[in-house]
């Protein structure tokens, strides 16, 4: 019974990889990729208004809890644990602001 039942999935599995070729050899090839590129280059710029318009309240809760962590840390293990919340906090802010730096550098388009 074990063997049918690992030659029945071995079939499906060889049918639907069949199927896929077929159907992948069916659909015409693009010969043209400007289109796709050009949605690709606004999604981007999408992505990067999001991050961009986003990144300053999660900056913000990161440092505040981090800062209250570190005040009310009774531990050096939970001050360090706290320090470098805030230090991740400052740290992606400037990252952020990096990614958002060489988004305007390549031209791609930021719709806010």
């Amino acid at each position: 019974m074990h063997t049918n039942r690992r030659a029945a999935a071995f079939f499906i599995a060889a049918c639907l990889l069949l199927f896929l070729a077929l159907e992948a050899c069916a659909a015409p090839w693009p010969t043209d990729y400007a289109g796709m590129r050009t949605k690709a280059i606004h999604f981007a710029g999408r992505l990067v208004c999001l991050v961009d318009s986003a990144s300053a309240y999660v900056i913000l809760i990161f440092i505040a809890i981090g800062g209250v962590k570190y005040l009310m840390a009774d531990d050096p293990s939970e001050a360090m644990m706290a320090r470098k919340m805030v230090f991740d906090g400052v740290v992606g802010g400037f990252l952020v602001l990096l990614f958002v730096a060489v988004a305007e550098a390549v031209e791609v388009p930021m719709y806010c």
